[in-house]
């Protein structure tokens, strides 16, 4: 009983380990919207014409050009990815079982 918690326990935190970089990742892009957010309200006070226009285009710029990290172009590293490699685990253990039961 106690062996198979402490698997259980290294598993969580092996996964935990793995699943970092996607949540820093999906930090680096909940900071970005957020300075995209902070633009606008920028653009809302701003008096000078031209300061304000120069703002617009880097608005424009950063829609543009969204900020999206993803690992060999499939998978999303964002707070998506632990979802997505639980969701192919259990697929794949699935299959696993579904075929050792044809042998």
């Amino acid at each position: 009983m106690i062996h198979q918690f402490t698997r259980i326990f290294y598993t969580t935190g092996e996964f935990i380990i793995m699943a970092m970089p996607a949540m820093a990742a999906g930090l680096l892009t909940s900071e970005a919207h957020t300075l995209k957010i902070s633009l606008h309200n920028k653009l809302l006070e701003e008096r000078d014409d031209e300061r304000g226009t120069e703002i617009d285009k880097f608005i424009d710029y950063i829609n543009g050009r969204p900020f999206r990290l993803s690992l060999f172009d499939m998978l999303p590293l964002n707070y998506q990815l632990p979802l997505i490699l639980l969701n192919i685990c259990i697929t794949y253990q699935i299959y696993i079982v579904q075929f050792t039961k044809l042998y």
